[in-house]
Order: structure tokens, then sequence, then C-alpha cells
């Protein structure tokens, strides 16, 4: 997997996105089906968003990826040991 970066939606037009990423504003060309979805998300605005590396690019497939099958649990210093059980509706 390439490497990337995340930034926070500034701005938002048709054919760009312009989000603050390393404390500095990236306007990043975006496709149809992405200004849909942003659309969408401009609701949350502190989201944080998935952009290739080199700022060329987003990566909106990383927000969506089933991380439920990793190999390492991630822990947190005074979690309970205990497992969580969800109530059925």
């Amino acid at each position: 997997m390439e490497g990337y970066s995340l930034g926070t939606m500034i701005a938002l037009s048709d054919e760009t996105v312009t989000l603050a990423v390393d404390l500095e504003e990236c306007v990043i060309p975006i496709e149809t089906k992405e200004f849909q979805l942003l659309q969408i998300l401009l609701e949350h605005p502190l989201l944080l968003i998935p952009i290739k590396k080199d700022k060329s690019g987003l990566l909106l497939g990383l927000m969506f990826q089933d991380v439920s099958g990793r190999d390492e649990e991630e822990t947190f210093e005074g979690a309970t040991e205990e497992p969580v059980l969800k109530e059925e509706v």
C-alpha cells in the first residue's frame, strides 16, 4: 500500500476539494463520484480525509475498509480485559 496523509476538508467544489494537510492548504482534483461522497462528509467537518502522500488525489477507500480482520488488536492503557457483550435488539 502506498503512503498517505490525512487532511481536514476546508472547501468543496464540483471539480476540487481543498484540504488542510500538514498546516497547508492542498487543492485536489476530484471525480463526480468523490464529490457526491464528500458532500455527505461535509456534515462532519472535523473528519480526517485520507489522501495520497504526494497530495495528488484522495484515498477514500481507506475510510471504508473493514478493520475487524486485523491480526493485532489495538489495546489502550487502562482498558479492561473483560469481553464486551453487545446487547441484541
